[in-house]
């Protein structure tokens, strides 16, 4: 098939298998004697006759002190047979260049506390599994799921949040975070980069993986993330079937308020499209539970 090429629509601004051959213990040296030495009785020589025969006799390998050979890997499964890697996501462009296919969820953000408590909704952001399909789809008809095919891993954080911005911004009202404090340009975006909280590992609570905000530099690189291994990259969550590295965004500032209709968006029944505040609530309404749902 033809190569592929870096992704060019967005505006920027190395171990041995420990296995070898293994030398063993030599054992004793072997000492003869010749039948017939003086001075030896009738049962040591015929005893002695005995060891000089199956010394000639004997096949090699059952002799003591054999050197081992190469050890051998026992049987077991390939690499894709025991789950996705996270190399099966990067390929080498044109150029040279190392490139990751990304999809980017955008979370809608949490409401507030009297909120979560009064409606019951879930008091962290979620990494669905079960029910992935339908949150992606969710997502996808709000305009919160963006897919970067061959994008270089050496581009930054900042920029790829940015251009989501930008994106966003075409559909929804997403101000630039406002502080008294001096905020580092990426502080200043409406997105937060997002993490496994707890390394997706469950507790004693919850099945589900938790999902909490991480905070980078602005020189951090898409390959910085996918060397963050736990934090970012667990394989088995956030590989895709068609092999794309699934990265998670939350929008700071709540509310999300948005022209829409319900129904073409799968929140409700009305055709209606006029503004809506409430889209958080009603999809962690939705989307409550996961692995934990009962």
């Amino acid at each position: 098939p033809a190569p592929c090429r870096p992704y060019a629509s967005m505006q920027l601004s190395n171990v041995t298998d420990g296995y070898g051959r293994i030398a063993g213990s030599q054992g004793h040296p072997r000492i003869t004697t010749a039948p017939g030495f003086s001075g030896l009785t009738t049962i040591q020589r015929t005893n002695n006759m005995r060891l000089e025969h199956a010394n000639q006799s004997l096949p090699q390998g059952s002799r003591k002190g054999k050197r081992r050979g190469k050890a051998v890997r026992p049987p077991g499964l390939s690499r894709r047979d025991q789950g996705p890697s996270i190399e099966d996501c990067i390929s080498i462009a044109t150029g040279g260049v190392e490139v990751v296919s990304i999809d980017v969820l955008v979370y809608l953000p949490m409401p507030p506390m009297t909120d979560i408590n009064f409606y019951r909704l879930p008091r962290q952001s979620i990494f669905y599994k079960i029910n992935k399909d339908a949150y992606h789809m969710v997502l996808e008809a709000l305009g919160l799921f963006h897919q970067y095919p061959n994008l270089p891993t050496s581009t930054t954080v900042f920029d790829l949040l940015s251009d989501i911005t930008t994106k966003l911004r075409q559909r929804y009202d997403l101000p630039s975070v406002s502080s008294s404090l001096p905020l580092a340009p990426q502080e200043l975006l409406p997105l937060h980069l997002m993490g496994f909280s707890n390394h997706s590992r469950a507790n004693a609570t919850f099945n589900t993986a938790k999902l909490r905000t991480m905070p980078y530099e602005t020189t951090t690189t898409i390959r910085h993330l996918l060397n963050g291994n736990g934090i970012y990259v667990v394989p088995k969550l956030v590989i895709t079937k068609n092999n794309h590295f699934q990265l998670h965004t939350i929008i700071r500032n709540y509310p999300l308020e948005a022209n829409i209709s319900l129904a073409q968006v799968y929140l409700g029944s009305d055709n209606t499209v006029r503004p809506h505040r409430c889209l958080s609530k009603r999809v962690y309404n939705m989307f409550r539970n996961d692995c934990d749902a009962k």
